[in-house]
């Protein structure tokens, strides 16, 4: 028999252990706190965030330009090495900031007989290291869906691409199994059908040399010499030019947005970093009346950036219409943890604010 004593430490013991049961519980139940907790990343895993119901072609999606071409080597040509460079981060890292559709322009490096990504006549990473990013982010993401345009740059007069060798390293991807070919129309599919397919990869390519076209993948079609190319100071026209891209569009249209600009052959001297930099103020106002406006909003699905890696903000904001569009899972959630990130002050790369100022 207990003794009064032995009674009342077993009555504190049982309560001592409901107390922690419940408070476990509790803990448990609010893990996804103001951290996030165990919610997919926003970022990373933001198509996660997408309900099964929702059309791939009405959400808004980030893509790259000139996706490869990071740390050129510049072959020939007039213009300084760094109006080649339109990314600073790998492909690993632009899927990881958001990034969902890829602009690579393939060409042979003539120093290593490789197929690299080009722009102009300067030399990227090698197509080989594009692949197997991302195979490793999908491997580790799970329904992430990656779209990409493949071109064999015939612009280059010093070296091109071989197609054989170019379809020799789509192997990486496992075309076989994750390729949707052009029996698959993705801008009539959910993305619950994307998911259900199985599917992790579309390319559009010429139909010449791929055997894994998909014609319906969108790429940006906003991009006009008038606009986009010439001196720095032509940021404001191009973004009204822009806008006015989204606001005559019929509604059935989905346009994505050619943010980058490039000085050809006007201001050689001036680079794809800056551009982007003198330019924030004029995408940000953009992003703003997209927000605003129900149409413009339902025909934008997304936009192609230069140095998406710079900071988050621009993908975060092309991430933050598909809030605006009503087709995200928990939306104050969602846009809480998106703006957590790119609300940090920009990260000054290597001193280039410095050399912006004086461009």
């Amino acid at each position: 028999m207990f003794s009064r004593f032995s009674r009342k430490a077993l009555f504190l013991l049982c309560l001592v252990m409901i107390c922690s049961v419940a408070l476990f519980g509790f803990v448990a139940c609010n893990d996804n706190g103001d951290d996030g907790g165990d919610l997919p990343d926003p970022y990373a895993d933001w198509m996660s965030w997408i309900p099964d119901d929702v059309m791939y072609r009405d959400i808004s999606l980030p893509l790259t330009h000139n996706s490869g071409c990071i740390d050129v080597w510049a072959l020939k040509g007039r213009f300084p090495q760094e109006v080649r460079n339109c990314q600073q981060g790998t492909i690993y890292d632009q899927l990881m900031y958001g990034v969902r559709s890829f602009d690579l322009r393939m060409t042979t490096d003539e120093r290593t007989g490789k197929i690299v990504c080009s722009h102009g006549t300067g030399y990227g990473i090698p197509l080989e290291e594009v692949f197997a990013d991302m195979a490793r982010f999908t491997a580790e993401h799970e329904g992430e869906f990656i779209t990409m345009w493949v071109k064999l740059y015939d612009s280059n007069p010093y070296s091109h691409a071989k197609a054989e060798v170019v379809k020799e390293t789509f192997e990486i991807l496992e075309p076989e199994k994750y390729f949707m070919d052009d029996s698959y129309n993705i801008n009539e599919m959910t993305m619950g059908e994307i998911r259900a397919s199985g599917k992790r990869y579309a390319v559009r390519c010429d139909e010449s040399w791929c055997d894994y076209v998909n014609t319906t993948c969108i790429f940006p079609r906003t991009y006009n010499g008038e606009y986009n190319s010439g001196a720095l100071e032509k940021g404001e026209e191009c973004y009204d030019y822009m806008w006015d891209c989204l606001k005559n569009a019929d509604e059935n249209e989905r346009i994505r947005l050619s943010l980058q600009r490039g000085a050809g052959g006007i201001v050689g001297d001036v680079t794809p970093f800056q551009f982007m930099k003198y330019d924030r103020e004029y995408f940000l106002e953009l992003m703003e009346k997209i927000a605003s406006d129900e149409h413009a909003l339902k025909v934008c699905a997304g936009a192609s950036i230069d140095f998406a890696t710079y900071d988050y903000v621009q993908c975060g904001k092309v991430l933050e219409l598909n809030v605006y569009k009503g087709v995200v899972k928990d939306p104050d959630t969602y846009l809480k943890l998106l703006q957590e990130r790119y609300s940090l002050p920009p990260v000054d790369l290597d001193g280039r604010d410095e050399a912006l100022e004086e461009a």
